[in-house]
């Protein structure tokens, strides 16, 4: 069979024979895939949500990426994007197998019959072969152009957008203050760009820096205190002060002298970034006011953002002179124009318990019902309004008319209201709706909502650092979620029994919906949720959103026109009256104690996961494992933050500015060393800083709370504390109720201890307890004055921590003279592994015989950014660098985690941990 098989190729002609050797050219092989074209189907948001990405991804680097290599990652992106397309319209047309000859094929035959049969044979099979592993490669290009194409398309678009971000960053980067201008007086020409906001006698505005000798080395936007110059102390309640300073307006130009610094907030673990703050807003430095400065011109000209300040100042004046007197007319002020300055902390915190603060603030609602009634008002107007006999509606749309003027009047109040993040997001969306009722295209709703954060985040990549950017994208999408649940169940019932009651009923169902799906948001951003919100919402969003804020709008056109004064006082009672009404009753629902339980602080990827469960669980009725979606709130619920065995104790040292706090934590129990530096009447390091920190921490109750001494930079934040906390015990060197009697006389307010069975001691020298293997000793005072009437450094409270690896120290504000009495009393302290260098590091303290007779690994200091007294002193903190293997102080680390345990001291600085590209610039 084989020979004649052989033989029979050798019959047939060589043109024959090399024809069937190899495919005539145009043919394909039987096994050939079918031309497919290869084109890209992903929907338009995913594009637009790549792009957003990378502009906010940039946001959240430590260090800002590199130009030199983005630009070459680009463009090799983009080439893989190019030869991918390339290939797929290759691949589109069809295989094509390798083309042989007519020459080549007659060549082969010839030899063929020539008697080299096996030779021709192996030819033919090895071209066979080539085919089949080119028809293999064909089946698979298709897979991997459609996998590798789409990936390299959505990372060009994730990299523009970080080429985009990092090219505005390299802007605003270099308008920075020169670090050798830092506090140094400088003489310069400022504009009041912003409204002057009140402090405790004086103002703070913030300002363009227009002249000066020095301007090209100074920020442009600057935000300044100005000050009378009379000394007033923490206690001072908040005055006016026009008596001592002049009338600020924004638009005028000044010549004054200031002294500018970098920003330099507090950095803490789970804290409020205040430098991220002012980066995102463009204030590159602050600083204060010098002296008198000399008004050189009072009118407006040329920007419109003083015109438009200028004409919100002018607003928020005529608003004070009918608001004056009453609780809640600052929240007037602030739903008519967004200026939340005048709202007490006591307010703000009623309003975070019971889940309203996005109605007391302006927010998309507001501007989307505005736009609404004006154009359903335009609309209706617009029908029936003829000119020259022919109806306007027939020249123009009224649909096209009435979205223009919903856009105009949501425009109009956005800028009134200060231009925030969810006014910006409203009007995005309501614009891009305007379009598309222009040219009448159907945009999808995630679509719209992809696009508003893209025109957000072009014009203003640093939104993305605010809460609000996260909180209205999760609401509106949840409203979305909402909207396409809802469109599956039609109801039976007969349109005249569908009145407002069950309207009311679909409206308590959709803040129920809101409030369940926002729940692992607003637990991660706040540690806190408020299980009365839903309550409080159904009757709050109808009242405030649909009487109080068009009546207050109505309130502020009667206040700026001066039209019918009589009217104006007659509203505003009105409506104070109808705030209050909800306010109460919301007041009353805060005070439930498990209406607002507090949650630790939960790792991002915790609450992403928690998200995603909800969204599945949520999904419409019929989807399998839906309630699988409910375990990845598990995490989010029940997370507990780590906690030492027994015998070991952690340590954070609170970054309060000039003051001090210290959170010890043992196996069980939690001991808080000082509470932080009180900075006005309404103002402590308590509320503040420890209180957010022990909520984020799981804290809900302090076994011990020791205060070393009466002065306001470690005693300022007890009243806070022990109003807000659960405190069963507290030691002092001085009569602590006698202090917190004088506060509140002070303050003018009563103190509510949260806990009025908590007891108090003095903290003798060698007072000692025991919690969960960690003892607790203290080494001085040994003596007690009571209540002295100034505050005694030298007679602060001394404890020594004693683990079972480690020990620590802190010392309060002792001078030389207790350190070398502590070092040569019968029982002296012995070497320490961690200690608080004393007094702040203050010249005064830390005297050489203390650093070598504690051989410390670590030292630590707390102080503030640029201090008034130099602390820490440089000498100071020389010496605990060369005595201690680490030195930090809160200045340049922010706070500080120290963790004993068997492998040693575990140190964790917030800076670090939480450093972004703006930093140090």
């Amino acid at each position: 069979m084989h020979a004649r098989a052989t033989l029979s190729v050798f019959h047939r002609s060589p043109l024959e024979c090399a024809t069937q050797c190899s495919p005539a050219r145009g043919t394909l092989p039987a096994s050939a895939p079918e031309p497919v074209a290869h084109r890209l189907h992903l929907p338009a948001f995913v594009w637009i949500f790549c792009f957003s990405l990378g502009i906010a991804i940039v946001q959240w680097c430590p260090v800002l990426p590199s130009v030199r290599v983005l630009i070459p990652v680009w463009l090799a992106c983009l080439c893989i994007c190019w030869s991918l397309k390339a290939s797929s319209r290759v691949s589109s047309k069809g295989f094509r197998p390798p083309q042989v000859s007519l020459l080549q094929r007659v060549s082969a035959a010839n030899r063929a019959t020539q008697g080299n049969a096996r030779h021709h044979t192996d030819s033919c099979i090895d071209n066979r072969t080539d085919s089949n592993k080119d028809i293999r490669l064909c089946r698979f290009m298709p897979i991997l152009i459609r996998v590798a194409l789409p990936l390299s398309v959505l990372g060009l678009c994730v990299l523009s957008g970080m080429l985009y971000s990092v090219w505005r960053a390299h802007w605003r980067l270099a308008d920075s203050l020169d670090r050798r201008l830092e506090n140094r007086p400088l003489s310069v020409q400022v504009q009041v760009t912003g409204l002057p906001r009140d402090l405790i006698n004086g103002w703070a505005f913030e300002a363009r820096i227009v002249a000066g000798a020095l301007a090209q080395r100074v920020p442009e936007r600057v935000l300044l205190r100005w000050y009378t110059g009379a000394r007033t102390g923490p206690f001072t309640p908040p005055q006016r002060p026009a008596a001592g300073l002049p009338d600020l307006r924004p638009g005028q130009l000044w010549q004054m002298t200031v002294k500018l610094k970098h920003n330099h907030g507090l950095r803490n673990f789970h804290g409020f970034d205040y430098d991220a703050f002012l980066f995102a807003a463009g204030v590159r430095a602050s600083g204060t006011v010098i002296g008198s400065g000399r008004l050189l011109r009072d009118e407006v000209c040329g920007a419109w953002g003083p015109c438009i300040e200028r004409a919100r100042f002018s607003l928020r004046r005529a608003l004070d002179q009918v608001l004056q007197g009453k609780r809640y007319g600052p929240v007037i002020i602030a739903l008519v124009m967004g200026d939340q300055n005048g709202i007490s902390n006591d307010d703000w915190q009623v309003f975070n318990l019971t889940g309203i603060t996005h109605l007391v603030s302006i927010s998309g609602s507001h501007i989307t019902m505005l736009a609404a009634l004006g154009s359903l008002g335009v609309f209706r107007l617009w029908r029936r309004l003829r000119l020259q006999g022919k109806q306007l509606a027939e020249r123009r749309p009224a649909q096209i008319v009435a979205a223009s003027a919903g856009l105009l009047v949501a425009a109009t109040y956005s800028v009134l209201a200060g231009w925030g993040v969810p006014a910006q997001r409203t009007f995005m969306m309501l614009a891009i709706f305007w379009l598309s009722v222009v040219w009448r295209a159907r945009i999808k709703s995630v679509t719209l909502l992809a696009l508003a954060a893209l025109c957000i985040l072009v014009l203003d990549p640093w939104a993305v650092l605010s809460i609000g950017f996260c909180l209205s994208f999760a609401a509106i999408a949840s409203l979305m979620l909402w909207g396409s649940r809802s469109k599956q169940h039609v109801s039976a019932t007969p349109a005249l029994v569908v009145s407002g009651l069950q309207r009311l009923w679909d409206a308590a169902k959709m803040q129920l919906f809101m409030s369940v799906a926002l729940a692992p948001l607003l637990i991660g951003l706040f540690q806190q949720y408020a299980f009365v919100s839903p309550l409080v919402n159904a009757f709050a969003i109808p009242v405030i959103g649909g009487l109080v804020t068009p009546l207050a709008l109505l309130l502020a056109v009667l206040c700026a026109t001066g039209l019918w004064p009589s009217a104006a006082v007659w509203l505003a009672d009105g409506v104070h009256w109808l705030l209050e009404t909800v306010l109460v009753a919301a007041h009353g629902l805060a005070g439930i104690e498990w209406a607002t339980p507090d949650f630790p602080a939960v790792p991002s990827h915790w609450i992403a996961l928690g998200m995603l469960g909800l969204f599945v669980f949520v999904l419409p009725k019929g989807i399998p494992g839906r309630a699988l979606g409910l375990v990845l709130l598990i995490p989010v619920l029940f997370f507990r933050p780590p906690r030492p065995l027994a015998g070991d104790w952690f340590m954070t040292v609170l970054d309060v500015g000039q003051g001090a706090a210290v959170l010890v934590s043992t196996q069980q129990h939690h001991l808080l060393f000082d509470t932080g530096v009180r900075s006005s009447a309404n103002s402590d390091s308590g509320s503040q800083v420890v209180v957010p920190y022990l909520r984020a921490v799981g804290i809900d109750a302090l076994d011990e709370l020791i205060i070393s001494h009466s002065d306001i930079d470690h005693a300022g934040g007890a009243g806070s504390v022990l109003q807000q906390v659960n405190v069963k015990h507290a030691y002092a060197s001085f009569a602590l109720n006698h202090y917190l009697e004088r506060e509140q006389d002070a303050l003018q307010r009563n103190l509510l201890v949260k806990n009025p069975q908590a007891t108090f001691d003095y903290c003798r020298r060698d007072v000692s307890f025991e919690y969960d293997g960690v003892q607790f000793r203290f080494y001085h005072p040994s003596e007690i004055k009571g209540m002295p009437a100034k505050a005694d450094n030298d007679h602060s409270c001394v404890l020594r921590i004693q683990g079972r690896h480690h020990s620590a120290l802190l010392t309060g504000d002792i001078g030389a003279a207790v350190e070398a009495r502590l070092l040569q009393a019968p029982s002296p302290i012995p070497a320490t592994d961690v200690i608080m260098a004393p007094h702040h590091g203050s010249a005064s303290s830390s005297s050489m015989a203390l650093v070598q007779a504690m051989q410390p690994i670590l030292a630590f200091a707390q102080a503030g950014y640029l201090n008034r007294y130099g602390h820490p002193a440089s000498d100071v903190a020389t010496r605990w660098r060369n005595a201690a293997q680490l030195y930090l102080d809160t200045i340049a680390a922010g706070a500080i985690q120290i963790r004993s345990g068997a492998n040693g001291l575990w140190v964790n600085c917030a800076r670090a941990s939480r450093q972004r590209y703006w930093d140090g610039f």
